[in-house]
């Protein structure tokens, strides 16, 4: 819904983004390694481009599984080559890999895309809020 709200502009949709956010509220925080936060924090954001500074209000709402992603510290992983742990780990979901020498080093990238998520959410919260 949030996409529709960019596309018709916030005549049409800031009732309804109101709506979305007064529901949103309503429900306990999402925990941080919720697969879900990064589609609600990229849906606030778009919300508050629609809304503008009325969004202020749900900041306490908002922010707490924000930070909480940004504070997330991705998993990594060094083994050796020839260990039984680096052939199991080689068809790992949303990992990335790098060989240096004998070692295989692995960092979970889905991870480090949720923290840029919400980075990029901080930003533009300031740049639409800044007061």
């Amino acid at each position: 819904m949030s996409f529709i709200g960019l596309a018709v502009q916030a005549n049409k949709f800031k009732a309804d983004a109101i709506w979305i956010m007064q529901q949103l509220a309503q429900d306990p925080p999402p925990a941080a390694d919720d697969p879900q936060v990064p589609f609600l924090l990229a849906a606030h954001g778009r919300i508050c481009r629609t809304i503008g500074t009325e969004f202020v209000v749900y900041l306490p709402f908002v922010l707490p599984p924000l930070l909480a992603t940004a504070k997330l510290e991705p998993e990594l992983s060094i083994t050796d080559i020839d260990s039984p742990e680096a052939s199991s780990e080689a068809d790992a979901k949303d990992w990335e890999y790098l060989y240096m020498q004998n070692y295989k080093i692995g960092i979970k990238s889905s991870t480090l895309e949720d923290k840029c998520t919400a980075c990029e959410m901080l930003c533009l919260y300031v740049e639409i809020l800044k007061e």
